[in-house]
Order: structure tokens, then sequence, then C-alpha cells
């Protein structure tokens, strides 16, 4: 093996080590076991129907260990205080990209709303019928869930 190729094989025994040892689901899983489907409407008004639906991002733990995590909750702010909104309670989900840091205006399902932001950096996952979709706040205008 060239120094390459057992640099990145490194890397990624390093990767199932920590998400085996950490607990976080590896790709495709979910925090709770249950899915979430919702259609996504991109910064141009185009809806894609999206099955799956996961908060994801990416931790780099060292230069070799990275930490993949998707949740089925925003981890928000409102304010400076931490809250976890739960997709099952969620109706939908509206993106205001003109500030720096987008602002979250969700309404849950019993009608109530809310403006956050997030407080880990991430973008939305989920399966479409042409393959993976990630996006980022700044490539949505709505998540409206099922």
């Amino acid at each position: 093996m060239n120094h390459m190729s057992s640099r990145v094989w490194h890397r990624l025994v390093s990767l199932v080590i920590v998400v085996v040892l950490s607990g976080v689901p590896a790709l495709g899983g979910a925090e709770a076991g249950k899915t979430f489907e919702a259609v996504f409407v991109d910064a141009g008004g185009l809806e894609t129907s999206v099955s799956h639906v996961v908060f994801y991002w990416e931790e780099q733990l060292s230069e070799t260990q990275l930490a993949l995590h998707e949740l089925t909750h925003i981890p928000a702010k409102r304010g400076t205080v931490p809250i976890q909104i739960h997709f099952e309670k969620i109706k939908q989900v509206e993106f205001n990209n003109t500030k720096n840091q987008p602002v979250l205006s969700v309404t849950l399902k019993n009608g109530k709303r809310g403006d956050f932001s997030l407080e880990i950096p991430g973008s939305f996952k989920g399966r479409t019928e042409f393959g993976e979709m990630i996006a980022g706040p700044t490539h949505l205008r709505k998540i409206v869930f099922k």
C-alpha cells in the first residue's frame, strides 16, 4: 500500500470505530428508527418529495476521525437557549436566509409558531426517486412534513 492509500484506509477505519463506539447511527439510520417524509421547496420554488428525512452534519473529531450525525429533530436555539424541535411535531419549516445566520420559522401541527436559529450548522438530508438529497438552509425556502 502506498502512503496515500494507507492514510485513507486509516481514516476510514477511524471513522468506523468512532461511529460504532459513539453509538451514532451509521449512514442511513436515524436515532429513533422512525422515518419522516416531507416536501422540500428549494430557494427557486422547485418542490421535491423526500423520504427518510434527517438533520445531518459531520463533526471533525481529529485529523483522521469524523463522526456522522443524523437526527430526527432540529437542534435549534430560541434566543440563547438550545431546544430540540422533533420532526413528529412539525408541520412546516420556512427559511429566511436574508441575514448572516438563517432564521427558521417553525409551525407545529397544533398551529403554534416560533422563530429559531440553528444551534449546529447542518443540512436536511433524505431520499428522492433520483437519489440522496442534501440541502442546507440557504438552499431551502420551506420544508413541509407529511
